[in-house]
């Protein structure tokens, strides 16, 4: 529905623009600052990678697929950080990268 109202970048501004102001009402809510100015370039390069990116993405994305094909994409988007170190070769003295056993039912 609201695909037909909003262009994909107006939606997924909308989204950042929520998502920005629960932060800065949880910030406010637990008496804490902002962070130190120095931090604020990773901050935003880490912003631009982990939400401006996809966001639009999956706007322009959903505009071509169906809703429950959009949903399985969204929902699967947490563990994508995991992609990234399993595909990484092991830089010299570290072990590469894998995932965990949790077919023990292990606690670590």
């Amino acid at each position: 529905m609201s695909l037909e109202a909003f262009a994909p970048l107006q939606l997924a501004s909308g989204r950042l623009i929520v998502g920005a102001l629960v932060v800065l009402g949880m910030l406010a809510l637990k008496r804490l600052t902002l962070p130190s100015r120095k931090l604020w370039g990773h901050i935003a390069v880490a912003s631009v990678f982990g939400n401006v990116i996809p966001f639009t993405l999956f706007a322009i994305g959903e505009q071509h697929t169906t809703a429950t094909i959009a949903g399985v994409i969204q929902g699967a988007t947490p563990s994508s950080p995991w992609v990234s170190p399993l595909s990484r070769s092991p830089r010299k003295g570290r072990r590469p990268a894998r995932w965990p056993d949790w077919s023990e039912g292990s606690s670590d």
